[in-house]
């Protein structure tokens, strides 16, 4: 394993908010780190806004999941995560410009 972070981003429905967080957190990388996102079933524009970011951003990993629970995301990520350091962020929060 790599010894950057990973961040794991469960999200379902989050088109309203989606581009936006995931350019703070990616705007706060460090070369070995990881954005992972596991949308778990999403029925609006989600998937369609996070597939071009995904082909954009090399760090960054999107799953699409189905149907599944924020918990059952959160362990695929951690499964799949390439760093040992893992953070576990929830679509509906401000991330710090610091964070």
């Amino acid at each position: 394993m790599m010894s950057g972070i990973t961040v794991i981003l469960p999200v379902k429905n989050e088109e309203t908010i989606i581009a936006g967080l995931v350019n703070e957190i990616s705007s706060q990388f460090e070369q070995s780190d990881e954005l992972l996102i596991i949308d778990a079933g999403s029925s609006d524009n989600t998937l369609e806004i996070l597939r071009p970011l995904a082909l954009q951003e090399e760090r960054m990993r999107l799953i699409e999941a189905s149907a599944t629970y924020p918990g059952l995301a959160r362990n695929m990520g951690a499964r799949l995560a390439k760093n040992e350091n893992i953070l576990f962020l929830d679509a509906g929060h401000d991330i710090a410009a610091d964070f």
